[in-house]
């Protein structure tokens, strides 16, 4: 019982970085917590939705989608962020299985690193200055959302690459029944903003999978920071389609 009481608070206060009382949790409540994500992710993309329309009523769209950028990075204290440039270090760095994690271990950003984080937050940017206010704030509450749907589909789908780490806290005792439920409101939330959200949906979970099977084989499996790479391509996948799917 107590781990399922605690399993929003430990949604919450893992994706997002909002405060929460500090208290024993049950090893059960991660597993069961990855069910919330998506919960999580609607009330991010509320916030962020939200701050856009404040904006936009005094900015142009992109000074607006900057700032929009900005609400989500301190909305989760950078975190996927974070977790992208780590991967992308890792990743891309020359060396066996151990050198890659090891990299990604340090946590400084390197080149690589750094030079995919503004690729990404550039095509973000742009995407989110080329859609229409209305357009934007669905967007980003239905992004939001199935960016942390597809963190949970990482966890679920590929082994953990460590035997210990922020991440397998999650994965450790991981059921299916968190990953249909997460399943079931994400794809709520795509059918309630519309196909654009249902093409995007698609989309991001191959662009997950496909990012989950090559991270796999180069470092046996996944890691922490790869869920948040996970996380954060789903969120430009979604930008972009919705984009795409308007032209």
């Amino acid at each position: 019982m107590r781990a399922h009481l605690a399993a929003p608070l430990v949604a919450a206060g893992f994706l997002t970085a909002v405060p929460f009382p500090s208290v024993a949790t049950p090893a059960a409540a991660f597993p069961r917590a990855l069910a919330y994500f998506p919960v999580v992710g609607i009330a991010i993309g509320l916030v962020a939705a939200a701050t856009d329309v404040l904006v936009s009523r005094v900015l142009p769209a992109g000074v607006v989608a900057a700032v929009d950028l900005g609400a989500l990075a301190l909305l989760t204290g950078g975190l996927h962020l974070d977790g992208l440039a780590d991967s992308i270090d890792g990743l891309f760095v020359s060396g066996d299985r151990e050198r890659r994690l090891a990299v990604m271990r340090e946590g400084a950003i390197g080149a690589f690193g750094a030079a995919g984080v503004a690729i990404i937050l550039l095509a973000e940017y742009g995407a989110l200055a080329a859609l229409a206010a209305a357009e934007r704030e669905v967007a980003l509450i239905a992004g939001a959302a199935l960016a942390r749907w597809c963190m949970v589909l990482s966890v679920w789908w590929f082994p953990y690459a460590r035997e210990a780490g922020a991440g397998a806290a999650f994965k450790r005792g991981l059921g299916w029944r968190q990953g249909i439920a997460a399943s079931v409101i994400a794809a709520a939330v795509a059918v309630a903003a519309g196909p654009h959200a249902v093409a995007a949906a698609a989309f991001s979970v191959i662009g997950i999978w496909a990012l989950g099977r090559w991270a796999s084989r180069k470092l046996g499996g996944l890691t922490g920071d790869v869920y948040g790479a996970c996380g954060e391509l789903a969120f430009l996948v979604t930008l972009v389609a919705w984009v795409a799917a308007l032209r």
